[in-house]
């Protein structure tokens, strides 16, 4: 039987200590990356199902996948089709 190398978004929290005067300006900051991490490791929130393989370039995948049981549809997030939450799928030799 063939195996398969999938990587599929999740959502991860991680806090990080910012030095700013306002809330705003320490989210302007973070986002510049000036920020000092305070955990080591990232906290599991959920699979990320708003990302996904864009389904009008993978037909092929989207027809496989209606066709197993239950079976898996993709779904609209930004007006584009996609996947849920899979980036990517290889099969490995």
């Amino acid at each position: 039987m063939p195996k398969f190398l999938i990587e599929q978004y999740e959502l991860h929290a991680q806090k990080k200590l910012v030095e700013a005067d306002s809330r705003g300006e320490a989210i302007a900051r973070l986002l510049d990356g000036d920020y000092e991490s305070v955990s080591n490791g990232l906290e599991f929130i959920m699979i990320a199902d708003d990302f996904g393989l864009p389904a009008a370039i993978n037909q092929s995948l989207v027809t496989e996948l209606k066709n197993v049981n239950p079976p898996i549809y993709v779904q609209t997030c930004d007006e584009q089709s996609i996947i849920p939450s899979i980036r990517s799928i290889e099969e490995i030799k």
